[in-house]
């Protein structure tokens, strides 16, 4: 994956704060991340929110829109 460097400004990036560890704010890059670390997680790890998805990738596109902001 596509750790954060110096090189990257803030609010460029995302992060999994499950890993510790920042990439570039690319969607396909979180998401990619998400399913191939955590490949079990159907429910959104925010607790304030616990919304169970179908699939792991839906939950990452819930954490992208509804939580980062993404669209």
């Amino acid at each position: 994956m596509d750790s954060v460097d110096n090189e990257i400004p803030d609010g460029l990036y995302y992060g999994c704060s499950i890993c510790d560890i920042e990439f570039r704010r690319t969607p396909f890059t979180f998401i990619g991340h998400v399913v191939e670390h955590h490949p079990y997680m159907d429910i959104c790890p925010y607790d304030s929110c616990r919304l169970k998805f179908p699939t792991v990738t839906q939950m990452a596109q819930h954490v992208l829109i509804d939580h980062y902001g993404y669209l």
